[in-house]
């Protein structure tokens, strides 16, 4: 009984192994500057997909086909072309760190332009907000008039303590 359990392991040891066949450099090669490129037009569509599909749509944006069209190539060139630079690890790290580094910058220079524009906004309110004060001062409003008797106001539970004590 030892020996067929010996006989089936060898057998499933033989048979299990496989050989991988290298990936080829493929017909319609792209080069590493435009694959960046792409991947990193896939990262932004992909994310305006997550973020509000209905708005791409009304502009007439295909996400999914997006990146072929504007790159000129097809799905399975863009999936040979991922294949091929998979398998060496190192140069593939080395290429999406410069696209999530292109992201990071351009993330950076949208918050700095956004910041800008919020200070700005509030600026501008701040502003307007003092010249109404001042209007405000200048005409004599109700606040300011002396002529219109004021009532201090109390809460009930205050008049209450007040009546028990």
């Amino acid at each position: 009984m030892r020996k067929f359990y010996i006989i089936i392991s060898i057998i499933l040891v033989v048979t299990s192994c496989q050989e991988i066949p290298e990936v080829q450099k493929p017909e319609s090669f792209i080069e590493q500057p435009v694959m960046e490129e792409i991947l990193y037009e896939s990262i932004l569509i992909n994310a305006a997909q997550g973020y509000n599909i209905a708005k791409l749509k009304l502009i007439g944006l295909k996400p999914d086909t997006y990146v072929y069209d504007k790159f000129n190539i097809d799905s399975a060139t863009y999936a040979q072309n991922i294949a091929y630079y998979t398998t060496d690890i190192d140069a593939y790290k080395a290429m999406n760190t410069k696209v999530l580094n292109r992201i990071k910058a351009q993330l950076a220079v949208d918050d700095s332009i956004e910041t800008t524009e919020r200070k700005l906004k509030d600026s501008l309110r701040t502003a307007r907000a003092k010249e109404i004060q001042k209007e405000k001062q200048e005409k004599g409003t109700i606040g300011n008039n002396p002529n219109i008797p004021t009532r201090t106001v109390t809460d009930s539970f205050a008049r209450k303590y007040r009546r028990d004590n």
